[in-house]
């Protein structure tokens, strides 16, 4: 008689094979959609800071011109605190279960985010930092690997890695002080209020920390509400989305409220007082802190109108585009400076219509561009190594997914 071969041998397995599993590939949490309508347009808007920043610079330029592009400037600039945000929301979202498996967390890490900082980064280097002198190259390679200089875009990319090193204290100190995140988010504020208004605007001269003050953008230190913002977000995804459910229209209408107070400190500064741009377009003052969260909340609520069975085809087509480029994002923030920079140097001259006309042109050839390249280099491969894809196989069917959300 041949002995009968268990149809589901996966259930025979003992309870620490089980534990085991888990802890390598916990189960996988919903996708949360909302994110993809804030990943785009944060996306979108960071390729558009830098177009405006690149069109005002032209000679061309009028004062009028000047003016018009820091309100719009302005307003785009919650895009560094946005994805500081994501960043705390995923992860924490994904990680928030016990006991933490740091060693696979960090072999993610590595291979999704450093690695391709780093080869961007030498990327960057290459490409603006002719190799004449070895020694002097390298030593430029690495002051920019630190400080996350070689491109202007990249700082975002090593601030976040700053954070990785901190995360596992920080889920640690949210999971075992569930009563007590209130109290963190309102130290984490007054932290970062207090930072904005006096730390971040002192000479390099005055302050006891000099370096620190000087490349002030790239530490973590100057974001703490934002990353503690997203991080007890992650913890309480369920119970935030029920609360702006029922409160859409107060919160849609406080997010407004904090976009008209930062327009408003602008017109006072730049067409009241008649003071410079870059003063009233400053992103580190408070009034910024609050427009960050009113922006992120605003595209939640946008991105929460296109959840559901029921939506009508212009709806759709919005999520699908947004879950495109919700994809893509990561590439397009890489690789957009490259495109720019060629576009800008070929053809911002050559296009007429004023300014207006030059930054939209400019936005649409580098965004496309961008997310054309992206999309390429993730169907190939190998290449998509260079953006961090991996695709992390399950041994057999005892394994749960992984997280849907990238980190």
């Amino acid at each position: 008689m041949v002995a009968s071969t268990p149809i589901m041998p996966e259930l025979r397995a003992t309870p620490q094979q089980r534990r085991t599993e888990r802890l390598r590939f916990p189960r996988a949490k919903s996708y949360i959609s909302e994110l993809d309508i804030v990943r785009a347009v944060a996306c979108a808007s960071v390729v558009a800071v830098h177009v405006m920043g690149m069109v005002r610079g032209l000679d061309s330029a009028t004062g009028q011109t000047e003016v018009i592009g820091g309100i719009f400037s302005t307003l785009w600039h919650f895009t560094r605190e946005s994805f500081m945000m994501m960043t705390g929301l995923v992860l924490v979202y994904s990680y928030s279960r016990e006991p933490f498996p740091i060693g696979r967390f960090f072999g993610r890490r590595t291979v999704e985010r450093i690695i391709p900082y780093i080869l961007w980064s030498m990327v960057y280097v290459l490409i603006y930092y002719p190799r004449r002198d070895t020694l002097g190259w390298w030593i430029h390679f690495g002051h920019d690997l630190l400080l996350g200089g070689a491109s202007y875009q990249l700082y975002a990319m090593s601030v976040n890695m700053q954070f990785y090193v901190v995360f596992p204290l920080l889920l640690w100190i949210l999971t075992r002080l569930r009563s007590s995140h209130v109290p963190l988010l309102l130290i984490s504020l007054a932290a970062q209020l207090f930072w904005y208004v006096d730390v971040a605007h002192l000479p390099p001269g005055q302050s006891p920390f000099p370096f620190i003050t000087q490349n002030v953008i790239h530490f973590i230190f100057t974001y703490p509400f934002f990353f503690m913002v997203g991080a007890v977000w992650g913890m309480h995804v369920d119970e935030v989305r029920t609360f702006i459910d029922r409160h859409r229209r107060p919160v849609a209408a406080l997010s407004v409220l904090t976009g008209l107070i930062l327009l408003g400190r602008y017109a006072l500064i730049v067409i009241i007082q008649h003071r410079p741009t870059p003063i009233g377009a400053d992103v580190y003052e408070p009034a910024m802190v609050f427009w960050s969260l009113g922006a992120v909340a605003l595209m939640w609520l946008w991105g929460r109108r296109l959840t559901g069975p029921l939506l009508s085809i212009p709806q759709r087509l919005t999520a699908f585009l947004a879950k495109s480029v919700s994809k893509a994002s990561y590439g397009i923030f890489i690789v957009h400076v490259l495109f720019l920079r060629i576009f800008f140097a070929d053809f911002a001259t050559r296009i007429g219509g004023g300014a207006a006309i030059q930054f939209l042109v400019l936005w649409a050839m580098t965004f496309a561009a961008s997310f054309l390249l992206t999309r390429l280099l993730l169907a190939l491969p190998l290449l998509r190594l260079a953006l961090g894809d991996v695709q992390w196989s399950r041994p057999h069917a005892l394994s749960a997914p992984p997280p849907t959300l990238p980190g």
